[in-house]
């Protein structure tokens, strides 16, 4: 599998893992202020970005794409990292955690999700109609739609098109064959089994993975944390960057402490 990432500053590995329909790109506001003390490892998930696109339904797992990227550690000659996830990307870091425990140091997921659909009140479709809509849209008119429930109401539309600008490079195919895969997940059980600190950062407004989600997680996950960003939606890392940022850095520091 060819995967595009990018890598950038020196020290301590962290790996961006970004969500459902997203790239690489939608990390621009944290990789240079992360990359002062981390080496910073943006990629984009198989499907998704410039990274290969393979067709069959098979070829989009969960499980698959935590392969993934215990293999791209490999290619870097890395034993482990800490791995930020959001949304759809959260599923594959724990899928990685559990069954790579070795290659963690530390969780952070943002917009979490442990199972399908998430605790809460989800705004707009879920991945189950996700995929039909698409099958009877076509891709790119229904993601237009879809990706406003990804920000708070009111969020600036300019800075929408541009953090989802790299959304329409996912593969149709990929897109809703993950939408099937997510709707097959439930690592909810398995959630005592991660021994990594994990940090859980949800936006208050989050109608995608609403806050229920991330308290349940919390509650399950032995040594987590939860940080709520007021007035944030889904894309909390793009509205409230200085915010999400510090709170992450605040987790990674309190852990070398």
């Amino acid at each position: 599998m060819r995967l595009a990432y990018d890598v950038r500053g020196d020290g301590e590995p962290l790996l961006l893992v970004h969500g459902w329909c997203g790239a690489r790109s939608v990390w621009r506001l944290q990789s240079p202020v992360f990359a002062k003390q981390y080496r910073v490892i943006a990629v984009d998930l198989r499907g998704h970005g410039d990274s290969e696109k393979p067709h069959g339904d098979h070829e989009y797992s969960i499980a698959r794409c935590a392969d993934d990227l215990a293999r791209l550690l490999d290619e870097l000659r890395l034993d482990r990292a800490i791995v930020v996830g959001q949304s759809m990307g959260t599923l594959v870091a724990q899928q990685l955690c559990l069954d790579h425990p070795a290659r963690v140091t530390a969780l952070v997921l943002a917009g979490a999700l442990a199972g399908s659909p998430p605790a809460g009140g989800v705004v707009g479709p879920w991945v189950e109609r996700i995929a039909a809509e698409i099958e009877a849209k076509g891709f790119e008119a229904y993601l237009q739609e879809v990706v406003p429930f990804w920000f708070s109401p009111g969020f600036d539309r300019e800075q929408i098109k541009t953090f989802t600008a790299d959304s329409f490079k996912a593969a149709p195919y990929a897109a809703v064959a993950f939408c099937r895969a997510v709707a097959g997940t439930d690592l909810r059980q398995r959630l005592p089994e991660i021994g990594a600190p994990t940090l859980l950062i949800v936006g208050e407004r989050d109608g995608r993975t609403p806050v229920a989600e991330a308290e349940d997680m919390n509650r399950r996950i032995p040594d987590a944390w939860l940080k709520v960003i007021k007035g944030a939606g889904h894309m909390a890392n793009v509205e409230k960057p200085e915010e999400w940022n510090r709170a992450v850095l605040g987790f990674l520091d309190s852990l070398s402490a």
